[in-house]
């Protein structure tokens, strides 16, 4: 997989080369190795103000793909004690670390389980929820996962999934 690398917000990351998965001509963010979709810029900028407005101690990236929110909400929003990041992708793993690196991003632990599992076993003050599909699945372990007076953020880049 060729890797690009990119500017969000003060993020640098590396994503998998939109021109290496053209299908005809087009493009569509789910035919790549590891999921990273561009049109999602505004609500990932709007949840790193929310982020920042939080404060929360710990924040869990249940479905970090790339590691774009997590390291967002690192460089430019209130600074947590930890971060983790979490996808039982192993491509995706593998590039969540090297964006990470890539951007200096301190105290962050990177897991590769069923994100259902890990937020089963993990306690944080804010959960961030943005799958390809629906959150429903999500719901109640991530409620499980965050602490009293903590926060769930949950994403549904379009309502067909919600239906």
């Amino acid at each position: 997989m060729r890797l690009k690398e990119i500017d969000e917000g003060k993020a640098k990351l590396l994503i998998p080369d939109p021109e290496e998965f053209r299908k005809e001509g087009k493009f569509d963010p789910s035919w790549a190795p590891v999921f990273y979709n561009p049109r999602m810029i505004f609500n990932r900028d709007f949840s790193v103000v929310i982020v920042h407005f939080l404060s929360p101690k710990t924040i869990v990236d249940a479905l970090s793909a790339t590691g774009i929110r997590g390291i967002r909400y690192y460089l430019e929003s209130y600074t947590a004690d930890e971060i983790i990041f979490n996808d039982r992708n192993k491509d995706s793993v593998e590039l969540i670390q090297k964006n990470i690196e890539l951007n200096k991003v301190p105290n962050t632990k990177v897991f590769n389980k069923d994100a259902n599992s890990l937020l089963y076993e993990i306690k944080s003050d804010f959960v961030d929820i943005d799958p390809f599909g629906s959150p429903s699945p999500f719901i109640l372990s991530s409620i499980n996962a965050v602490k009293r007076g903590g926060f769930v953020a949950y994403t549904a880049t379009d309502l067909a999934p919600l239906e």
